[in-house]
């Protein structure tokens, strides 16, 4: 049977990030995916993309949700044209930080989208790029499912785990909220990564158990098996609640 491997590329638009861009691309992205494809027998990718600014971003700090699709055209995206995914769209933060918090948890909410409408084995992946700390906020607000209103970085990581979704980052700088973070989400061993970065950059890998995740589904299925809907559009919903 194929595998989807479904792995969602989190970014922060910074422009201290974008300046890295294209290393991080060629040193990170292309041995990841590299890795991901040998371990499964018949994979079939689909990747997705956040990106994410500054908590005061208008009309909302999630600049950019693209849903899970086969991997040439996003690549392409990355490769030739990231101001379209968001990055390189902000500056740093200043002193507050970017509100990660946000990405991360669109990320989930496009996982809980895709798994909803897919009846295959799938291999979940969320990889984090970053260079900014995140801002103080504890609660995202931009979600667009209520049941996320409540997530906290402290159970983030068991909303990681009750998907089966592996989290690894790649920091441009030392971040221990985010080491924090994957450290608490781990299901196993952090690996150490198999390809050479820069010396002031850190990226933890999450090794993948080797039986299947379990068949996380929060959404109802409305849809046919392996159809992948389009990306569900950005609003706050606890706007429209006030």
């Amino acid at each position: 049977m194929t595998e989807v491997i479904a792995v969602a590329c989190v970014i922060e638009s910074s422009l201290t990030l974008a300046a890295e861009w294209p290393q991080v691309q060629m040193e990170y992205i292309v041995p990841l995916l590299q890795r991901l494809g040998e371990s499964h027998q018949t994979p079939a990718f689909r990747i997705a993309c956040v990106s994410y600014g500054t908590a005061d971003t208008m009309p909302t700090p999630v600049l950019s949700k693209v849903f899970f699709s086969p991997p040439q055209t996003m690549i392409k995206d990355m490769r030739e044209d990231p101001q379209k995914l968001g990055i390189g769209q902000t500056d740093s933060g200043g002193g507050y930080g970017m509100a990660a918090l946000e990405g991360l948890v669109a990320a989930i909410e496009l996982f809980d989208t895709l798994k909803s409408s897919v009846e295959t084995a799938m291999s979940c992946h969320l990889i984090h790029f970053a260079s900014t700390p995140p801002d103080p906020a504890e609660r995202p607000m931009w979600n667009v499912s209520m049941a996320l209103d409540s997530v906290t970085w402290d159970t983030f990581p068991a909303e990681l785990k009750k998907r089966g979704i592996y989290y690894s980052n790649v920091l441009l700088r030392q971040i221990p909220r985010f080491t924090e973070l994957q450290a608490a989400a781990a299901v196993g061993p952090v690996q150490s990564p198999w390809f050479t970065g820069q010396s002031d950059q850190a990226a933890r890998i999450a090794a993948q158990r080797s039986q299947s995740v379990q068949n996380y589904n929060p959404l109802p299925s409305s849809l046919p098996p392996s159809s992948l809907p389009p990306s569900p559009p950005l609003h706050n919903p606890h706007l429209l609640q006030q």
